[in-house]
């Protein structure tokens, strides 16, 4: 990094006012010369010959708190110092810092989770000064008449209507799914709850085109349904007249932590930086700073409750132990929040009218792409294919019912997604024949990555309830041999194989899948057919 500016030459931290002598000399000169011409940037004050500069990033939920205590704190409460502060959102930090020509010296990222980013990802020096200056808690914020009390964060992100942010960035939903990994941890919750409750939290993510606070909450007003913030954010919107109230599980939050971090580098300044910074934070624990902090909606270390009842009172804090169990997480939210590109195939043989639980395999199928359907956000494209052998014309088994396009568009007087419904409700009339699967497989990976979407997940999912029986196509040996040598890693096309009952091959669904880095998965019964477009969601990797 770069020397810090300086509004004047920097004196030893503390220096005292200078001697009276001095003083009576100066003010002498002032009153017989009307004026005293300073150096640009030269400050004279009562205790200090002159004030360092200090740059310092902060998260914008507590920059400022911070820049109104800098009107309260003298500089030499902090050394003969100054602190300038720029708001700068926790997920841009590290590379802010990292840029060659950062000049910040402090650093106040909303929760410790990016001191972790920027240790691994930066070569920034990053020394702890205090753990935490403040805090706040991830809460639900619904209207009066929608409150509802929830046991964990997985029953809060289950709720029908519920709205976050992406966790990679936003720090309140970065705390609520902290707060779901420390429920697994503490064996309050299942492990795998919370990746089927990301699945379709990352969906609505995808499909909004704002994912910011004051937007989701004045939706939630006006429109009802829920969506998780922080308690400073729904502390500033009630004080601005958005009229929601707000809840944590029974069994805790997920809280900000704000650390204050230390990112000069090691010279002749580092020490005096962490003094400047030490006193800070001992500013920020003082009666003013506490006024401050509270004023902007924020609790100081230890969550005691915001005073006149304006926040959501006592609230048990859920701290993760594993930090790996939480960055998986955010993993798996960041897979589900891309739009995804996926062609739809689904078999129409013969055998597709046998019986399957109350119903026909068929009606399991048309369950299973109605389910995945509803999975998918207005942005996604899709597109379905129906296969048996010849369905398309001698030696096309398979017939393109809708073409790939996104589920929002227009298509004459209706939409993509209610095209593809129609669609579904079709195949019973046009089941018949024997199973074409390699032919078709192949022919739909070759589709999706002839129209690839750099941004989205691009796949096949494909329905099927046997294994091919269509002799004048591929072996399975060529179809695994082609999908693994077209397979190209910057234009990634998995395969998501779902068996419908006990009549698929496992085996060979699963060797596909394998080859195109997809997973499979066997349905038996309807019930399970929204978990298997949930796992499968979850399962992605590209």
């Amino acid at each position: 990094m770069s020397a810090r500016h300086i509004v004047d030459q920097p004196v030893e931290t503390g220096r005292r006012r200078p001697p009276r002598g001095l003083v009576l000399a100066l003010a002498g000169f002032v009153l017989v010369g009307g004026v005293v011409a300073l150096g640009v940037g030269k400050v004279v004050l009562d205790r200090c010959d002159s004030i360092v500069e200090y740059p310092m990033l902060a998260d914008p939920s507590i920059a400022p708190s911070i820049k109104a205590l800098m009107n309260d704190v003298s500089p030499e409460d902090l050394g003969c110092a100054r602190i300038s502060v720029s708001a700068t959102p926790s997920a841009d930090a590290p590379a802010t810092l990292a840029h060659a020509g950062s000049t910040a010296a402090l650093w106040i990222p909303a929760s410790y989770r990016w001191v972790s980013e920027a240790l691994r990802t930066t070569t920034v020096p990053v020394e702890l000064i205090k753990k935490s200056v403040a805090t706040t808690p991830a809460v639900v914020a619904t209207r009066a008449v929608d409150e509802q009390r929830f046991d964990s964060w997985i029953a809060a992100f289950e709720r029908p209507q519920t709205t976050m942010a992406d966790p990679s960035t936003d720090p309140g939903a970065s705390a609520a799914v902290a707060g779901a990994v420390a429920e697994a941890e503490k064996g309050l919750t299942k492990v795998n709850a919370l990746g089927d409750a990301i699945v379709p939290l990352g969906q609505s993510v995808a499909g909004r085109a704002t994912t910011e606070a004051v937007d989701r909450l004045s939706d939630v007003a006006r429109n009802g349904g829920a969506t998780i913030v922080t308690e400073q954010e729904l502390v500033t919107a009630r004080a601005k007249g958005v009229d929601l109230v707000g809840t944590v599980p029974r069994s805790g939050s997920g809280q900000l932590d704000f650390p204050l971090v230390l990112t000069e580098p090691v010279t002749e300044r580092h020490d005096e930086v962490r003094a400047v910074g030490e006193r800070l934070a001992a500013a920020l624990a003082g009666e003013d700073g506490r006024a401050e902090l509270s004023a902007h909606g924020l609790r100081m270390p230890g969550a005691a409750p915001l005073d006149k009842g304006r926040g959501v009172g006592v609230v048990a804090n859920l701290w993760v132990s594993d930090r790996r169990l939480a960055d998986d997480a955010m993993q798996q939210f960041a897979l589900a929040s891309r739009p995804i590109r996926v062609l739809t195939v689904v078999d129409v043989s013969g055998s597709m009218s046998d019986p399957a639980g109350a119903g026909t395999r068929l009606d399991l199928t048309m369950q299973a792409a109605d389910a995945g359907l509803r999975v998918f956000a207005d942005n996604s494209d899709v597109g379905y294919w129906a296969f048996s052998i010849d369905k398309g014309g001698p030696d096309q088994d398979w017939t393109e019912l809708v073409p790939i396009r996104p589920l929002n568009e227009v298509v004459g007087n209706t939409t993509q997604r209610e095209v593809l419904r129609a669609a579904n409700n079709s195949l019973r009339g046009i089941v018949g024949g024997g199973t074409g699967l390699y032919d078709t497989t192949l022919a739909a990976v070759r589709r999706v990555r002839e129209s690839y979407r750099p941004d989205a997940v691009n796949a096949v999912v494909l329905l099927t309830d046997g294994a091919n029986d269509d002799h004048n196509s591929i072996t399975l040996a060529r179809l695994l041999e082609t999908l693994r040598a077209e397979r190209d890693p910057a234009r990634p096309v998995t395969v998501v194989t779902i068996g419908i009952a006990d009549g698929a091959d496992v085996s060979v669904l699963q060797q596909i899948a394998d080859a195109t880095g997809g997973s499979s998965y066997v349905a038996r019964d309807p019930a399970e057919i929204p978990d298997v477009f949930t796992n499968a969601l979850r399962a992605r990797r590209s």
